[in-house]
């Protein structure tokens, strides 16, 4: 075994060297490569080799691997017939499953002394080692010490039922992460699978390599409990400071760096913890619990000002991890407080349901981070928290409801045949009302909740009712463009109408883009062409419409919504970005394309009231003469 000091100052170098060799370049030189970010942009940095990401994906599947072999394929792994806790003053027996050999009897409680035995047999004695493995141990059995042998043999698995969850969580966690690695390599993703590699259970892959002699199985037990207890967690704090991209800015860039010292003063307590902890886990498990809430605390504080610092598209992916880290983390605090016996009532929320539980809300993280890595383009988190606000007030209403009905028919009716009835007829009349109840939910959360994009809404909806009273097409044209980027925020509009006499789509009238005198579109260009074959609204970039003729940059179009009627191209209108850099959601979308189909029927009705004013002058002309 290595002495402490030893390892400490080996962890210490490698970390060193680590951060030397991962350090970001300045400015672009020679030899550096412009690669792809996590986000699809382009930024100078470090270039990662493909292999590397099927590197990190191996080591995210092979700890799976290792995480389910004590469930199908126990390698040698057989318990002590104790086991072991803390009392308060050290470690103590908490359980007793077999036969000892002892001078004298022994019992739940007792004091254990293992400063006698070496790292390699105390992890053996807490995770398990080979059938036959004897080992000696004093106990102090009402006040006098007695050396106590205990012997491993083969048995059931130790709480297979109860892991189930945790490695079904586990599994989720690390084929997730091992999808963005392998996709995205980068140091990022690299921390990334440290933290997806936590999610096992650390003295089940222990026990894996319980077949290793001393002192190697104490090297390896040492090495798996140090870096998949406490310190994954941490690793997360590598990524949230450079997700989606490592930061330009000076307090981005201190930032950083803070947590990456964060992670190294992490790296040396786990390490003197393994070290020097009696009964691991169980010793200082107050102190492992503030250590993780710590943890979890710095995590969260540093989300929240990378959100702060990004705009656009970055915003939103940091907002969906911010989004998914907040459940995940209230549901496993929440889970460990549950856990505990005084929670847990026989006949009523048993453990296992209750692990149940908790598994959806602690896989809401390495959802959130396949979401918002692997995504070309991210919804906006409120987007997504108004339809779980809304279906979760549906869900909990018609529980409710039928709940009611239920205890009602059960104390007022004593037929069961007329109770049945009563609850089919409220079930179905309750199922025909649930699109107005839906409507009204989602009203009421937007003006609650969500107020600026409820008013936003509004205002396009007032003016979708104007556009039936426009009696030119300009005013319309002005709905379009001015309006609806003045309403939505959006960087900038271009309406497109047809010219019949040279057969293309001229630009009517636009906001924030170049003034030039004749900018025109080609029917048979593909971006005419494809609007007129979708008749709906397309990103430019999902389809790789690129224009020349268009304008390029912050202000440039990214989405084009179709003006028809009956089939027939009337127009189109190019939208930007909104002003914070975000492609638009849904309901922008949405909404720009109810707006164009009203200015669709009023250029209908303008062009049949401009007919109809021409024939009747003809008419007076005629009649004149």
């Amino acid at each position: 075994m290595l002495h402490p000091v030893l390892q400490l100052a080996t962890v210490g170098v490698e970390v060193a060297l680590s951060l030397r060799l991962t350090r970001p370049a300045g400015r672009l030189g020679r030899g550096k490569r412009i690669r792809p970010a996590m986000d699809g942009s382009t930024d100078p940095v470090k270039r990662w080799p493909p292999s590397s990401g099927l590197v990190l994906a191996l080591f995210a599947l092979t700890v799976l691997a290792l995480a389910w072999g004590e469930v199908f394929a126990p390698l040698a792994r057989s318990p002590f017939p104790i086991r072991l806790t803390d009392n308060g003053s050290g470690p103590a027996i908490a359980q007793i499953q077999g036969p000892l050999k002892s001078a004298r009897a022994v019992s739940v409680g007792d004091a254990v002394d293992l400063s006698g035995l070496t790292l390699s047999d105390r992890i053996r004695l807490l995770t398990g080692s080979p059938a036959g493995t004897v080992l000696t141990i004093p106990v102090k059995h009402e006040g006098r010490w007695t050396p106590v042998t205990v012997v491993s043999s083969m048995g059931p698995l130790q709480g297979e039922g109860w892991q189930m969850p945790f490695l079904l969580g586990a599994t989720l966690t690390l084929l997730v992460v091992s999808a963005i690695a392998a996709r995205r390599p980068s140091l990022a993703t690299a921390a990334l699978v440290f933290y997806g590699a936590g999610a096992v259970t650390t003295g089940n892959v222990v026990a894996q390599f319980s077949w290793l002699p001393n002192p190697l199985f104490g090297v390896a037990g040492t090495v798996i409990l140090a870096a998949l207890s406490d310190l994954p967690l941490f690793a997360l704090l590598v990524f949230v400071t450079r997700f989606p991209d490592e930061p330009r800015s000076f307090v981005g860039r201190l930032r950083l760096r803070i947590g990456d010292s964060i992670f190294v003063v992490a790296t040396v307590i786990v390490v003197v913890a393994t070290l020097t902890e009696p009964v691991v886990f169980a010793s200082w498990a107050t102190a492992h619990a503030v250590f993780d809430g710590l943890g979890a605390l710095l995590i969260g504080t540093f989300a929240v000002l990378a959100y702060r610092e990004a705009s656009g598209e970055d915003q939103r992916r940091i907002g969906w991890v911010l989004a998914g880290f907040l459940v995940s983390i209230v549901s496993y605090f929440a889970f460990q407080v549950l856990d505990a016996p005084r929670y847990v009532y026989a006949g009523s929320i048993t453990l296992g349901v209750l692990r149940i539980l908790a598994l959806p809300g602690q896989a809401a993280l390495p959802l959130a981070l396949a979401y918002a890595v692997l995504r070309h383009r991210v919804i906006d988190v409120g987007f997504a928290l108004n339809r779980a606000v809304v279906y979760g007030v549906i869900t909990a209403a018609v529980v409710v409801v039928v709940s009611v009905v239920d205890w009602l028919c059960g104390m007022l009716l004593h037929e069961s045949r007329l109770a049945l009835a009563l609850e089919a007829l409220v079930a179905v009349s309750f199922g025909i009302g649930l699109n107005f109840l839906h409507r009204r939910i989602e009203r009421t959360v937007d003006r609650i909740v969500f107020r600026q994009r409820y008013i936003a809404e509004e205002r396009i909806t007032n003016r979708i009712a104007a556009l039936a009273f426009a009696t030119s097409e300009s005013a319309i044209d002005a709905a379009l463009t001015d309006d609806a980027a003045s309403v939505l925020r959006l960087r900038s509009a271009a309406v497109f109408r047809p010219d019949p006499a040279s057969g293309t789509f001229g630009r009517r009238q636009a906001v924030k883009w170049p003034v030039e005198d004749a900018l025109a579109l080609d029917e048979n260009s593909l971006l005419v062409r494809t609007i007129r074959a979708l008749e709906r609204p397309i990103f430019l970039a999902d389809l790789a419409i690129v224009e020349p003729v268009l304008p390029a940059g912050a202000f440039g179009p990214v989405f084009a919504v179709p003006i028809a009627t009956q089939h027939e191209l009337l127009g189109f209108v190019l939208y930007g970005n909104q002003l914070d850099g975000a492609s638009p959601d849904p309901e922008v979308v949405a909404l720009l394309t109810r707006l164009a189909s009203a200015a669709g029927n009023a250029y209908t009705v303008v062009e049949a009231r401009h007919w109809r004013d021409r024939a009747s002058e003809l008419e007076r002309a005629i009649g004149a003469i």
